[in-house]
């Protein structure tokens, strides 16, 4: 065979083989997804405004030795609003047709009957509670800054061997979580001072730090959910995280009021100013 004839079926030879090759590599480059779709992450995107399940009310329940204190929250993303309002343990409620103090229905059946029974009353839905230590409120607080109150009356209190454990001058005071806490344990108040105290410091530390709700109190709550009662699920949670975000981005519009009422002797009477409030706030 002529070098010539044999640089020809050689050449041939080669193509044969290469030729499929080349196609396959080809057809393949060309079914293969792109970049944006294929080698891209999935992030989840961010919701870019409150939605309908962004309207939460909540019952908070601190006992601060024999004194137990109730605070309902209104936390409103969708409408642009945040409400707090401090109720007396001796509230009067209407729980299985019966009249009950909030504290009375606590003790009968625990957070959530007095929930339902204070949602019954004020004809409002509440849709979680949270029960526990004023000392365990006073952790999960402790980064949100402080709140001013006006302290009624001096306060001192003595250890059982006479030695000073605590003292508050009377006036102006601005508190963190832990020393408001204190002086509602520590404080020997009327009902009517102890309502305008427990509004004013969950009213300072909460609604007057809504710009920092969300990056704390999520995370608090999980921190120290084994010292809580509640019916919060890890959903609940993200959610409240939401909302606060939102609040704290939106300037909403705040209402921090104890609840209307008169005191008919140890008991407190919601007055139908209380309704309206809660029509208005939290319907």
């Amino acid at each position: 065979m002529s070098k010539r004839k044999a640089f020809f079926v050689g050449f041939a030879l080669t193509l044969i083989v290469l030729l499929p090759l080349y196609a396959g590599v080809f057809l393949w480059q060309v079914s293969r997804p792109t970049d944006s779709a294929a080698d891209t992450p999935a992030y989840r995107i961010p919701i870019a405004s409150p939605g309908e399940g962004d309207c939460k009310t909540m019952l908070i329940i601190s006992r601060s030795g024999e004194n137990t204190h109730f605070v309902l929250m209104g936390a409103d993303a969708l409408n642009n609003r945040f409400f707090l309002s401090s109720l007396p343990a001796e509230t009067v409620v209407l729980s299985d047709g019966k009249a009950r103090t909030l504290a009375q229905a606590l003790d009968h059946a625990g957070p959530a009957y007095a929930a339902n029974a204070l949602a019954q009353t004020l004809n409002i839905t509440i849709d979680h509670y949270l029960s526990g230590k004023a000392s365990t409120f006073a952790a999960m607080a402790e980064n949100l800054g402080s709140a001013e109150v006006w302290v009624p009356k001096e306060v001192t209190a003595t250890s059982e061997e006479g030695y000073e454990v605590y003292h508050r001058a009377a006036g102006r005071s601005i508190l963190n979580a832990k020393e408001g806490m204190n002086l509602l344990y520590y404080g020997s108040f009327s009902p009517e001072e102890r309502l305008t105290l427990t509004n004013a410091l969950y009213g300072g530390l909460l609604g007057g730090h809504l710009d920092m709700l969300a990056a704390t109190l999520p995370d608090q709550y999980r921190k120290h959910a084994t010292a809580l009662v509640s019916d919060l699920s890890a959903e609940d949670i993200y959610r409240y995280e939401d909302i606060f975000g939102f609040l704290g981005r939106l300037a909403p519009d705040v209402c921090l009021q104890s609840m209307p009422g008169e005191w008919q002797g140890e008991r407190y009477e919601l007055s139908q100013k209380s309704l309206d409030l809660a029509a208005q706030w939290l319907s």
